[in-house]
């Protein structure tokens, strides 16, 4: 559990981390303090063992406590542009530490009606749906399953995907590994990846048959291990033929709207004592877009496959008679515009 400057109070896990801020919005609000103009309040929750909690306003105390310990200046919109704190003429300086800042204060609350407190509160300020998916950490089974599996050292698939995907268990600022990772494992538990393989927190949300949304969906973690897997083991079988380094390269293969996405589909929709076929297949298209193969149009293979092909049909955009693709899937003109007819 983090611990806020004010050894008082206690900051909750669904809280952003508390350098997500650009120094420019910090500098923003130090120049409205500044001018006295209003800010937000600062959100405080009393637990029933009296731990008070700081709810919201963790990225203005943050800001305002690097300006006074000197780590940015006043910006350029700013009278006192370019002057730090101690910098700044005693008047202002003075005028700066007397200002006041709201804090409401509520009790009664439990940890579940606090998430959805904070999230509802933060819809003026878009929280990203990593950020929302976050705070559900604790009471959401598919966030739960994602962190384990592709989210934390040591844990479930990590380990063995960093090779193809990069350490993903950072806690980055708005949390977009955990709304990718979320996307893929719901997506593998679900089978449907234009519905599930998501970070639209509409969809995410909204009431499946029975109540449930995905988010509050019992996830099979047999199925989601099987599905990684088999997408894994396709970019393990690429590096086998033509390994790849650099940041590029794993991010492309890491966001789900490229190659994964398709894949879920190809091993959720397809019979298990095909994806052998299926594995191979998908090797050889990721082979080829790494080497640069291009269409008779002089499009990347990737482009057309995006362009072309709705998720769930991935597989039958590689495999259109059901047998293992072959070492130009662009060879036939007539199945490409079979395909895209198909594909409409």
């Amino acid at each position: 559990m983090l611990q806020s400057k004010d050894s008082g109070f206690k900051i909750p896990e669904w809280q952003r981390a508390d350098n997500c801020w650009t120094v420019k919005r910090q500098q923003l609000l130090i120049d409205s303090i500044l001018k006295n103009f209003a800010t937000p309040e600062i959100l405080v929750r009393i637990d029933e063992l009296g731990q008070r909690w700081l709810e919201d306003g963790l990225q203005r105390i943050t800001a305002i406590s690097k300006f006074i310990s000197g780590d940015y200046a006043c910006g350029k919109d700013c009278e006192y542009e370019g002057k730090s704190y101690v910098e700044l003429p005693p008047e202002a300086r003075g005028r700066f530490n007397d200002y006041l800042i709201l804090v409401q204060t509520y009790k009664g609350s439990t940890e579940a009606q606090a998430v959805e407190q904070f999230i509802r509160r933060q819809d003026g300020v878009a929280l990203t749906t990593g950020e929302k998916l976050h705070a559900l950490v604790g009471t959401s089974p598919v966030v739960k399953l994602a962190k384990n599996l592709l989210l934390t050292a040591g844990s479930g698939f990590h380990d063995r995907a960093k090779a193809v995907w990069g350490a993903r268990c950072g806690a980055d600022k708005r949390r977009r590994a955990l709304e990718n990772a979320v996307a893929l494992v719901a997506g593998a538990c679900m089978g449907n990846a234009d519905a599930y393989v998501t970070v639209n927190w509409g969809k995410l949300t909204h009431p499946l048959s029975g109540g449930h949304s995905v988010l509050t969906y019992n996830m099979d973690e047999e199925k989601a291990r099987y599905v990684l897997d088999k997408i894994i083991t396709v970019y393990e079988g690429a590096n086998d033929k033509m390994k790849v380094t650099g940041k590029k390269f794993l991010n492309q293969q890491w966001l789900r709207g490229n190659f994964s996405g398709y894949m879920v589909h190809t091993f959720t929709a397809t019979p298990r004592e095909d994806h052998e076929h299926y594995v191979n297949g998908w090797v050889d298209f990721i082979v080829h877009h790494r080497e640069g193969i291009c269409n008779a149009e002089g499009l990347p293979i990737l482009s057309t496959l995006k362009a072309h092909v709705r998720w769930e049909n991935g597989h039958k955009f590689l495999f259109p008679d059901g047998a293992p693709m072959s070492s130009n899937p662009f060879e036939d003109e007539d199945e490409e515009e079979e395909l895209d007819e198909d594909s409409e």
